[in-house]
Parts: structure tokens; sequence; C-alpha cells
């Protein structure tokens, strides 16, 4: 479960998240819309009585139509005296189904005991029905997880009993200030008739089922009560099952899927373009800080030479050469003549995988000759232009360094002087000693790309203090290596004990990567690392481009370095906000795409950013086929332990929303809403699915939840038609608008209507 959710969710290497262990919502500074869909009363003063951080709360009691509020900066007898003089309530308890207002001085968490994600749908006393509803204006909420779309198709039925429809449905969105707004009877006209509607007034669509803590406004008005449907009902049932079944096979066709198709994007963005995107950036610093190294030691005449080699930043290791082996160790100005530097990744770095046992666990490496791990570092020889300052030639190469204890020192506690030793050459007799590798051995493989390594040219500038501000970096870069850590931790029953994998892996991607770059730096100092660039790269895999990614003007990376320079433990201040046109020979890929927020889970070992969104368009053998936006988050991952693997008390939860136009030769064009979220304790994971298509004038909304035990699916047209998939049936029922027209046999493939006719599914 939790494999399949993070695949079908992250591109960018995030496992999305909708809320944290506990029950609070996070508010705005200013107005806020809210709603009660837990089956318990909201007591106001309680959950807002903080007048440091609240205004004002307001409910429309629909019943009296007014206002009533309540504000914790004023005492009883003066929010009595208030609201006797505007003719308000005094608000006291927000009911169940109920919405809310909520003014805030300044954003924070509340708790006031919501869901910490969203219940199956109609699973709670918290959907809404229609006798929760009364004619003209409602503040509600609900547990329904629809859209007003499908809220109106499931209630349409009762509420025309009732002699009522649903008229509009509005929301506040608070991320952009505006409404988001629906009317059924311009959906029924056509989705563009709906969208045109939005875009005159400047409404926000409902591209999402507002969630259990979402408050929202229906008006209700006159209809005219329910009848028996019309003799052609069995038509429509028909007409609606030949087009769901044809828009099925169609984007479910081998060559040409839906889902298989974004998951391949997702796998490229994930895959591909992030470790691509953090070794340009790794490179672009290292050659920065070797072209600074060579001018600050060698260029100025004024500084000390330096001729051993030295720690840059705490991450590289560089030193001044006379040989373009970097062998012979310059000892001058005067015969200096290349500059060599190395990562130096260390244990516990993604780019060190530590040596394991048999059983796939960690090994202590503390014995000479033992396997420490596996290093991968880039090594880069940097030969500078002798007649032109601003000019430098670069080889760089991707080694892999089989690590080997070569020396071991001993520590221990003297009792006879009670003082810690370390440093010992030898354990004395009778102490208990630890032991610290000193000194290893490596046994290097290049990855595709002997010594010196490919080569490339580097062109820069600098201000008037001397420091670099920008450069162009153009030929061929030592491949890329993306790092997969899926931690496991489980009872092994052959081994009769609790066994911690770290499933830590590396994959070179290609032979190396064809660069045409331009970089400059937009802030650069202690704080934050930010830059811009643009140019493309281009991944080498035998002899082929096998991807490419291109970065459009206004690009951008930033980074906040420890205190050792390394970018190695994340932070909020690490995003990226790259302007794409990238690929591979099948698929193509134009848009923007925000990655950031990135953190780590609880136990320190899986780093991910927590925020992902692609907007653009995806095209398949030259031809458009998906165009539109992909998201994802992962707010929950600080809490989730991942060493733990997922229980009932470690859930990891995550979601994707997509939105867009997918186009199919030959076919219409289908405009489509999805919104998954996934939950996996471990023993139980389930998904929620919500979301619709439009296909000209037909509306086709979905919702449905699947686990372990059981799947329900609802398929509901803006025509009546439905269809509820159970998989805990066999035989289905199609209805429309509440009267049976057939039955649909999973077990068989047949629909069998009830004018007596059949069809094999």
């Amino acid at each position: 479960m939790r494999n399949a959710v993070r695949r079908f969710l992250l591109a960018g290497a995030c496992l999305p998240a909708l809320a944290g262990a506990d029950a609070g919502v996070s508010l705005v500074a200013g107005w806020n819309l809210l709603g009660n869909s837990n089956t318990a009363p909201v007591a106001v003063a309680s959950a807002f009585g903080d007048a440091d951080k609240v205004w004002t709360v307001w409910k429309w009691n629909k019943a009296q139509g007014k206002w009533a509020m309540y504000a914790p900066s004023l005492s009883a007898s003066e929010l009595a005296a208030h609201a006797a003089e505007h003719g308000y309530d005094i608000l006291t308890t927000i009911n169940p189904k109920e919405g809310f207002w909520v003014r805030t001085k300044a954003g924070g968490a509340f708790d006031i005991g919501m869901p910490a994600v969203p219940p199956a749908p109609g699973a709670m006393a918290g959907a809404l029905q229609a006798d929760d509803l009364v004619a003209g204006w409602n503040l509600v909420a609900s547990t329904d997880n629809k859209n007003p779309s499908q809220l109106e198709m499931g209630l349409r039925k009762a509420l025309r009993n009732k002699g009522q429809a649903i008229i509009t449905a509005w929301a506040w969105d608070t991320a952009t200030g505006s409404w988001r707004m629906h009317a059924p009877s311009l959906e029924t006209q056509g989705i563009d008739t709906l969208r045109a509607h939005l875009v005159q007034y400047g409404y926000q669509p409902f591209a999402t089922a507002p969630a259990p803590t979402d408050g929202f406004w229906l008006r209700i008005g006159n209809a005219a009560p329910a009848s028996d449907p019309p003799a052609s009902a069995v038509d429509a049932a028909k007409a609606f099952m030949s087009t769901l079944r044809s828009n099925a096979r169609a984007l479910d066709a081998e060559d040409l899927s839906l889902k298989t198709e974004l998951e391949a994007v997702a796998d490229d963005l994930r895959l591909r373009t992030v470790p691509v995107s953090e070794f340009t950036t790794d490179t672009l610093q290292l050659v920065q800080e070797a072209a600074d190294y060579w001018d600050n030691t060698v260029r100025d005449t004024s500084a000390p030479f330096t001729a051993q080699r030295r720690e840059v930043n705490g991450l590289w290791r560089c030193g001044l050469y006379a040989d373009a082996a970097a062998m012979t160790v310059a000892t001058s100005r005067n015969d200096a003549r290349y500059l060599a530097c190395t990562t130096t990744p260390r244990p516990g770095s993604k780019a060190f995988i530590n040596a394991t046992d048999a059983n796939g666990t960690y090994k202590p490496c503390d014995a000479v000759g033992e396997v420490c791990g596996t290093a991968w570092t880039l090594r880069l020889l940097l030969q500078p232009d002798p007649a032109d300052a601003h000019h430098y030639f670069v080889h760089t190469r991707t080694v892999a360094s089989r690590m080997t204890v070569a020396a071991v020192a001993y520590g221990y506690y003297d009792n006879m002087t009670s003082k810690y030793i370390e440093g010992a050459d030898t354990c004395p007799s009778g102490e208990s000693c630890w032991v610290e590798p000193t000194a290893w051995n490596e046994t290097q493989t290049y990855a595709s790309t002997p010594a010196p390594g490919v080569a490339a040219t580097l062109s820069l500038t600098r201000d008037e203090e001397g420091a670099i501000d920008s450069w162009a970096l153009r030929g061929d870069l030592a491949p890329s290596v993306q790092f997969d850590m899926q931690p496991s931790f489980g009872y092994d029953g052959a081994l009769g004990q609790w066994i911690y994998r770290q499933n830590h892996t590396a994959e070179v991607l290609g032979e190396k990567h064809e660069v045409d770059l331009s970089v400059a730096w937009l802030q650069h100092d202690s704080t934050a690392h930010k830059l811009a660039l643009q140019g493309d790269i281009r991944l080498i895999r035998q002899g082929q481009v096998a991807s490419w990614v291109g970065f459009a003007p206004g690009s951008t990376m930033e980074a906040t370095p420890d205190a050792a320079g390394s970018y190695s433990d994340c932070s909020s201040g690490q995003r990226m906000h790259l302007i794409l046109h990238a690929g591979s020979p099948v698929s193509t890929l134009e848009g923007g795409l925000r990655i950031g927020a990135c953190q780590y889970d609880r136990s320190g070992t899986v780093y991910e950013p927590t925020q992902f969104a692609f907007t653009g368009s995806v095209g398949r053998n030259g031809a458009p086929f998906f165009e539109g936006t992909i998201s994802a988050d992962h707010t929950g991952l600080p809490s989730f332990d991942a060493t733990q693997g997922a229980h009932a008390a470690n859930t990891d939860v995550g979601r994707v929303r997509l939105a867009g136009n997918v186009s199919i030769p030959n076919r219409p064009v289908l405009s489509m809403q999805l919104d998954i979220t996934g939950a996996d304790s471990g023993t139980q994971g389930r998904v929620w699915w919500s979301g619709q298509y439009a296909q000209g004038t037909s509306v086709v909304n979905l919702s449905g939840y699947g686990d372990d035990a059981a799947q329900v699916l609802t398929l509901e047209s803006n025509t009546g038609v439905r269809l509820v998939l159970d998989s805990a049936q066999t035989v289905h029922p199609l209805t429309v608008n509440g009267v049976l027209a057939g039955y649909l046999n999973t077990e068989d493939g047949t629909l069998e209507y009830t004018d007596g006719s059949y069809e094999q599914h």
C-alpha cells in the first residue's frame, strides 16, 4: 500500500500527507471559514477564548435567519449588550454539520476536535442530509468528501421530495482571498458554461471536495417535486455505460494509459530531474569554490601559498598539483598547474552507503580490513587558462570508492587517572575499549569515465569585490547518481528478532551529462544561497539522449547551508522553482515545477521535499496528452518515523491532486479533476477518491474509498445515472434518478437492464 501510494504521489521524492496526528487546524490572520464535521459540538469559549489570537467568531442561525457571535475580549455582560444592540444571538456552541467564521489576529493552530483524516464518504454522522437544510442560506460542514456537484447529485431526489433544490454553493478560498462558487443550473448547460461564469465574475471553481474542517454556504431554493423518470431512463443508462466503457478503455489502453503516463512523468521528475538538479547545484558550487581557491591562492601573489590539501566548507577536499593526474603536489605558484577537488561524503550521508551483513542490517566497521561501505564522490580537475583569467578547463568524474579500514585507534576510561583516553594504539589488558577507524583504504571504480574525466569549459565574471557573481558552463559533466533509501523495521521470524534494514541503494543515471548552462547568484551569504539558472542538460545513456531538462529564464534554486557549508541537512529554505522543458524520446514535459519545504521524517533518516506542484503539459509521441496541474504535499512527514514502519500510532498519510484536460486520439477531450488521499497504518491501508470528468455537456462525478478489505466507488452523472461498485458484492445496481435501471454483474461481466436487454462488459 505505502509503495503504491508513493509511486502515484510523488514527483520530487515526496509522499504527501493531509494532517498531523493531532486534531488541530491551522488558521491565517484575518477571516477563516471553518466547519464542524465531528459528531460532537464545539464549545466556542473553550476553543476560541484566547483574546490575544481571536477577534470574533460568527455562526449563521438558519432557523432564525440571523447571526450569532462571540468575542473573547468582551465580558459576558459586554457581549450580551453588544449582541442585543445589533440584533445578534450570543454564540456558545457550534453543532455538528455547522459552518462558522473565525476572524483571527494572527495565524496559528487551534484544536477544535476535527477528524485528523477524512472519513469514508457518508460513513459518519457528519455526512450532510437533506433534512439538515432549510430554504434560504445554510452555513454548513460535511464529511461527505464530495464537491458541490457530487453533493447536489446525492441530495437531489431527497430535496425535490421537499420541493427544494441547491441553487448555489459558496466557499471562501483563503489562499487566493476569493470566493469559490458552483451552480448546478450552469453545470447542466455544460462545464464550459460554468467555467465562463466563474471567469466573468472572478470566482474560483471547487477543484476539490471541502475538507471536514471547511465551512461552506448552500443556498436552497424552490423546485418542482420529484417525479418518476421518463421511459427513456434505460436509454440514458445505456448511453452512460457506453461512454463510461469507451473512456475507461481509452484511458487504460496498454499503449496510452493516463495512470501509466502520469506515473512515468512522476518517476522522471523524482528519479531524473531532482537528482540532476541537485547534482548540477553541487557541481556548480564546487566549480565556484575551486575557481575561488585558485584565484585566492595562486593568482593573488600577496596571499600565502597553501601547498597542502584543505577542506572547502567542510564538504570538499582540494589541493594544487603540478600534473594532470593530481599525484605531484605543487610546491609553489610557479609549478601549480592544476587544482583537484573531491567531495567527502561521511557515514550517514546519502552519498555513503554503509556495508550490511547477509541479513541486510548495518554491519559495524571497527576492525582492520573490514569493509565500511561505498562512498560516492564527485572528482573535479580544474585547469586555469593562462591566457584568460576568466576562463577554465573543467574535467569531472563520478567515482564509487569501496572503503575498508586501514588503521584503528582505541579509547577507554582510565580508572587510575579518572580520565577518558582516546587515540591509543592498543587496548590495555583488562580494559573495556571502544574502537574508532582512523584511516581507510579505497578501491575506486569510475562511473563510465576514467581519469581525467569528461571535459567542459567554464567562463565567469566577478563583482566589484572580486566575488564570482555569474558563470557559464559548457561541455560534458560526469553522470549524476540517484540515491534511494527505503528503511524498514520489522520482526524477522527466521532470525527470531526485530530487524532494521536501511535499504540504501545508488544508481548511476548514465555515462555523462551534456550541459550548456548560465548561472547567476541572486544571493550568496552565510544565511542563504539562491541562484538563477537557464540552459540545458542532456542525460546520455548508451550513447543516446535518454532524457533532457532545460531551464527557462526565471528558474531558481535556493538552499540554506549548515555551519560547514553543506546542504545535507534540509530546511524550509531549500526549494526549487524550475520553468522546465524536459522529456525523453517518448514523453515530453513543459511547464513550471515547484519543489520545496524539505524535511526529515521523525527518525531523521528519510529526507524529502514535502511540497510539490507541476503546472503545464505532457506530450506523448509528439502529440498533446495532458494539460493541467499535478500537486502533492507531505506536511506530516516530520511526525512519521520511517524506521518503525507504519502502524496504528505511526500512520503515513498522503494526498495528490490532478486537474486538467486529457487528449486521446480520435476522442473528445476529457476535462478531469481527481483528488486521491492515502493513509497507511501498516496493518491496514486506505485510499479515498474524489473527482469528476466532463465530456461536452456530460459530467461524471466519482467518489469512494478502498482498503485491504473492500473498495467502494460511486459514479454519478449530471443526468441522474448512478452506479455503485462495491468489491464486497458481485451485483451492482445501476439507477436513474433513484429508480432501478439495471444490474452490473462483475463476476461474469454482464449488464442486464430492466427492459430485458443485456450487454457483455
